[in-house]
């Protein structure tokens, strides 16, 4: 997929909302990608009921709709968005300048899951169209990290902005937004739903990454051998209860949830749809915040204290 242009804008500064979240305030300091790419975005509202509408060649005729069945929750919890520019460019305007986009998971079963850092193999996620899905708007990510410290993966993150040994330092990455997700199961496909808590409304920076105030994409798990669009440093080392799933299979849906705790493990994100209480009969609450959220929060808050003269 072609990455978008868009023409220069400045960054506005932090909103009172955020500050008095608590939170590190979000970066909305880019371009909206220009209407000639087709992937420019406008407000819209969400479908009014969860299913398809059937019309007839009839004009007269009513639309009829075809029922939706309610989606599983197969995990709950906390995550953020994060980005981070191009070498050089200490302000991006638009997605050609961004080298990765990030998203941070913090499940609520902290027993039986990890916290995970997903990197988008490019700056930005599927666009997401109302009531249309877009099988050929899809995404490549793999976890980059995965720990039960929730402030590991802050470190993980910001630790490409040091220079070690003779790598030179990253730009600093940005915090685009936060929020709340489940992963769905809905009859054989994998969902991951969210909804974003801020920023509220969003900026141009959101815009230009494709998120949405709420949306979803279908989530399948890439089969380990797979040729990768980018070198990524390992492979996943499944039990056999998770391996034996793939059944020849190049992608399969993400149930169990197991592999996302996996290092490596590559995954497709694909353009579901943003009307989630419609479509799956359920949706996330962007107003809960579980611990290792709010632990990953302070780690960040500390992390861009040290290298705010760098960034």
């Amino acid at each position: 997929m072609a990455k978008h242009r868009s023409r220069i804008s400045s960054e506005s500064s932090d909103t009172a909302g955020e500050r008095s979240a608590g939170r590190p305030p979000v970066d909305r300091g880019m371009t909206v990608p220009s209407p000639s790419t087709g992937r420019a975005r406008e407000k819209r509202a969400d479908p009014a009921n969860g299913s398809v509408p059937i019309r007839s060649t009839d004009p007269q005729a009513a639309v009829q709709t075809a029922p939706t069945p309610v989606a599983t929750v197969l995990e709950s919890g906390n995550l953020d968005f994060f980005y981070r520019p191009c070498p050089g460019i200490a302000h991006p305007r638009s997605s050609d300048q961004l080298e990765r986009a990030y998203l941070a998971m913090f499940p609520d079963d902290q027993i039986h899951h990890r916290n995970r850092l997903l990197a988008m193999a490019h700056g930005y996620f599927p666009p997401v169209i109302p009531e249309q899905d877009l099988p050929e708007e899809r995404a490549w990510a793999f976890v980059q990290a995965v720990s039960h410290d929730p402030a590991a993966l802050i470190e993980d993150l910001f630790s490409r902005a040091v220079s070690q040994d003779d790598q030179p330092a990253q730009e600093c990455p940005r915090a685009a937004g936060d929020g709340r997700y489940l992963l769905l199961r809905q009859e054989d496909r994998t969902f991951l739903a969210y909804a974003l808590r801020q920023p509220v409304p969003l900026g141009v920076a959101q815009q230009t990454l494709m998120l949405d105030p709420e949306a979803s994409f279908e989530l399948r798990i890439v089969e380990p051998t797979m040729p990768a669009p980018l070198p990524i440093g390992g492979s996943p080392a499944y039990p056999a209860a998770l391996s034996e799933r793939f059944d020849g299979h190049l992608s399969i849906p993400a149930d169990p949830t197991d592999f996302l705790d996996d290092r490596w493990t590559r995954v497709f994100l694909v353009s579901a749809t943003t009307g989630l209480q419609a479509r799956f009969g359920v949706a996330p609450n962007p107003s809960t915040r579980n611990d290792p959220s709010t632990r990953a929060a302070q780690a960040l808050r500390a992390a861009a204290k040290r290298l705010r003269a760098s960034c």
